[in-house]
């Protein structure tokens, strides 16, 4: 993107996804009925590593790392709920802001977007600690258990990246996948390797992993030691967030449509370039 001034801005987009262990990694949870179940939700299926070798690359070089491939693409894509006329008005908007901030300077913004990036202040022995000092800009976008079991179920499945020593490093989870299955995901684009979440998938492992790796959010002043069923009572819809954080909570607390969020967090990214670019 050109400002008026002849500046050049340009951004890219870091999907935490793309940075799951091979699929035969993934750790396996006990449903209620007994059964187990490859656990995507949990920090342990992530290569940690690897994400903040990312991360150390992009802040020094600006561009994104050789080693980096994503697969993102590849999966289903949805209607974000902002209209075209929208997009253009913020994106007319961020030229002219951009104008006044970086004249004939050149910005790049690196994005990084996943469903688990921060620990809790306290806890120095996280995986996740340290990756949030590289983040500049730290929002938060909660979700409501309604709106995530609506999002979650609506999805038909997701690409994976694969077991070890696979060309891609990728495996399918589910047996013989249909056409159906693999072309409502990605919409006709080939697919090896694919996960489909079972029955109650959502109520047995999304949320209550969401609920206990946030409860220093969602629950802080459950005691040491509460269980994840009590932290999941006690946190109910998930409309409370502690307030007084470091993060930037989006606008609607878990319950925002995206145009007003999308404004907002537009506004909060002009003001850190405005307050970093001077």
């Amino acid at each position: 993107m050109k400002t008026n001034r002849g500046g050049e801005f340009r951004s890219f987009i870091i999907h935490e996804d793309d940075f799951y262990k091979p699929d035969d990694q993934i750790p396996n949870a006990t449903l209620p009925s007994g059964d187990q179940v490859a656990d995507w939700d949990v920090v342990e299926a992530l290569d940690i590593e690897s994400l903040k070798k990312a991360l150390a690359y992009v802040q020094q070089h600006g561009v994104l790392p050789p080693f980096y491939q994503s697969k993102e693409d590849l999966n289903q894509q949805t209607d974000a709920g902002v209209d075209e006329s929208t997009i253009l008005r913020l994106r007319n908007h961020v030229v002219e802001r951009l104008h006044s901030i970086i004249g004939e300077r050149k910005l790049t913004l690196p994005l990084l977007e996943g469903f688990l990036l921060y620990a809790a202040p306290n806890d120095e022995s996280h995986p996740l600690h340290g990756i949030d000092s590289l983040i500049q800009v730290p929002f938060f976008l909660p979700v409501t258990y309604s709106l995530l079991k609506k999002r979650r179920e609506s999805r038909k499945g997701y690409v994976t990246i694969g077991p070890s020593g696979s060309p891609h490093e990728s495996d399918t989870h589910i047996e013989n996948p249909t056409p159906e299955q693999r072309g409502e995901a990605i919409e006709g684009k080939h697919v090896e390797h694919f996960w489909v979440d079972p029955p109650g998938y959502v109520d047995d492992i999304t949320w209550p992993r969401y609920v206990r790796d946030h409860a220093w959010l969602l629950a802080p002043e459950a005691p040491s030691g509460t269980t994840e069923a009590e932290l999941v009572k006690l946190v109910g819809e998930g409309k409370y967030i502690k307030p007084d954080t470091k993060l930037l909570v989006a606008v609607g607390m878990g319950e925002g449509n995206m145009t007003e969020i999308l404004e907002w967090a537009t506004e909060e990214i002009l003001k850190a370039i405005e307050q970093f670019g001077h």
